[in-house]
């Protein structure tokens, strides 16, 4: 899809601080378990945590970090009403039916996700998980956690262009980094987070999934 008004849409410091700390406190209780990518082009299918020293080492050149599933209603009774509002005033007007656990993830000192989309032109052949069954992932929902003075580096870039931005650098958007942020974008969208230079970045990612487009 191309010809978008909009490729992105934020609410700056749309959650308080305490929310966004409860939000913390929640994803630091549950287990981390390194963050990988996606096998092919189906996103129904996640790679396996890495298990030799090579898969690792492969794994770390595209993205190092850790995340948790949160999957605690008040987040969705929260977070949804963002997401359908971007959704209209960005003009996307996609039809979306469901989200996965949101993802907690946790950055580090040096740690970072390179250039990536949330979503593939296959749909999801995971009979296990029906809701997402015949799906794509839509629209993409980031919510800043962490104060940006507790942290440097870390900025979310996006590219509107249709293939690897590591190609040829152009086009590059910077969105918010101030607690509380909520940034909805079509998961289709090239985005990446630079290294953690400092501190530690907590976030949120929400995926939203609905029919392929027409």
């Amino acid at each position: 899809m191309t010809g978008l008004k909009n490729y992105f849409w934020q609410f700056k410091k749309a959650l308080c601080k305490d929310t966004c700390n409860r939000f913390v406190e929640l994803g630091r209780s549950k287990e981390e378990k390194l963050g990988v990518i996606f096998e092919g082009e189906n996103m129904g299918e996640f790679k396996s945590a890495p298990s030799t020293k090579k898969e690792k080492q492969d794994l770390f050149k595209k993205r190092n970090c850790h995340v948790a599933w949160l999957e605690d209603p008040w987040i969705y009774e929260l977070i949804h009403p963002y997401i359908h509002l971007a959704n209209h005033q960005a003009g996307w007007n996609f039809e979306w039916d469901w989200s996965e656990k949101a993802q907690f993830t946790i950055y580090k000192e040096k740690q970072f996700y390179g250039w990536h989309a949330d979503s593939s032109p296959t749909p999801s052949s995971n009979m296990n998980e029906p809701n997402s069954f015949g799906k794509i992932r839509k629209i993409t929902c980031l919510i800043q956690l962490t104060d940006p003075s507790e942290y440097e580096g870390g900025c979310t870039q996006l590219d509107p262009r249709q293939d690897d931005p590591d190609k040829e650098k152009k086009n590059i958007s910077i969105v918010t980094k101030e607690q509380g942020s909520i940034i909805c974008f079509p998961s289709f969208i090239w985005h990446r987070a630079q290294p953690v230079t400092k501190g530690i970045r907590h976030s949120i990612n929400m995926f939203n999934w609905g029919k392929p487009f027409k």
